[in-house]
């Protein structure tokens, strides 16, 4: 008995001396031998700040000019004189269509394909009219597409047969196109007016400089194919954008609309106004050449100092020489927007007269 309580005590002890080695921190070694340092890596180019881009247009210095710009153009001034107007007469008139690029809501409306409609308080054209969120912000790839609404080829009015395309200058084709079309023949040599306001209305830009939409009467002025460099170099060489929309020289350019010099001399190094090579001059003189011979044949009357159209039956040439008189006085450009087509319709026109 006594052997195994000995025994017993002695195995308590053994388990108690393993317990504590067990538990017990090891004593360290020697240290080993330290390894060799790496070399520091390369610092990596730091990221462009994420709001770089946006900042370069989405910032008062960039915006300020713009407004201020856009105040002084007629975008702005044409399109206030509809601002809380009823435009009831306007509509049963014309069906709505002033209000198309007249008013904010009339202008959206016919992008997203509405029929015109009347609105007794139009909205003026302001920035969010023609521009909205941006197409895409792939800018590398697309470029900046400057948010406008209208980017589209248009269709025109009058002939949606015929789509131009302009890239960014879409947005202005989309007013800036005629809203009645050239007269046609229907055999009898006659052609009634039956409005005073007959013409391609102000918005023939964009088809003269295409180069098509005139009466193209023959005579010894032949006319190019439409759209091509022999009829419009500006056709090729500018745009509505480039050419209405540059540096500002004085009080032009920029948001105003209005053609700057600054543009021009880019490739008319000579240029001192735009009167370049005697073209203006020589097309207001063709003008009123044109004028005096429809005011003689009828087609034409002064009225308290204005010269309008005279409504009823004319002959069908004579209204072709009429048309592009009012072609010329609508375009608002004095044949620059195409030299070589202005000059045949209205030479034409002249030769067909007299």
């Amino acid at each position: 008995m006594k052997n195994y309580n000995f025994l017993k005590l002695f195995t308590l002890l053994l388990l108690s001396v393993v317990f504590i080695q067990c538990t017990s921190e090891q004593l360290a070694g020697p240290a080993g031998t330290n390894g060799t340092n790496g070399i520091d890596g390369t610092n990596g180019v730091d990221g462009a700040t994420g709001t770089a881009t946006c900042v370069s247009c989405h910032s008062e210095s960039h915006r300020d000019p713009i407004k201020s710009s856009y105040l002084e153009s007629n975008h702005f001034k044409n399109s206030v004189m509809f601002d809380g107007q009823d435009l009831t007469d306007y509509t049963n008139k014309y069906g709505g269509s002033c209000a198309r690029c007249h008013s904010d809501q009339g202008y959206k409306a016919f992008l997203n394909g509405e029929a015109p409609a009347i609105y007794d308080t139009p909205e003026v054209i302001s920035c969010t009219t023609c521009h909205e969120k941006h197409g895409t912000f792939d800018f590398e790839t697309d470029g900046f597409d400057y948010a406008l609404r209208a980017l589209k080829p248009v269709t025109l009015i009058v002939d949606e047969t015929i789509t131009l395309d302009y890239g960014h200058s879409n947005a202005c084709i989309t007013c800036h196109q005629p809203k009645g079309a050239a007269p046609t023949n229907d055999g009898s040599d006659l052609f009634n007016v039956t409005s005073p306001y007959y013409g391609p209305h102000y918005g023939a830009q964009s088809t003269l400089l295409e180069g098509i939409q005139g009466a193209e009467i023959e005579g010894s002025m032949p006319y190019a194919a439409a759209g091509t460099n022999g009829t419009a170099g500006h056709r090729k060489w500018s745009s509505c954008t480039s050419c209405h929309m540059g540096s500002n020289n004085d009080n032009d350019g920029e948001h105003t609309m209005k053609p700057t010099l600054n543009t021009c001399i880019s490739c008319h190094k000579d240029a001192t106004n735009f009167d370049v090579h005697g073209a203006k001059t020589e097309f207001i003189g063709l003008f009123d050449t044109l004028q005096e011979l429809l005011i003689t044949k009828g087609i034409l009357a002064v009225n308290n100092g204005s010269v309008g159209v005279v409504t009823g039956e004319h002959s069908f040439k004579l209204t072709q020489a009429y048309w592009n008189w009012k072609l010329f006085k609508s375009d608002g450009s004095h044949g620059i927007h195409n030299p070589k087509y202005m000059r045949a319709l209205l030479t034409n026109s002249i030769e067909s007269l007299q």
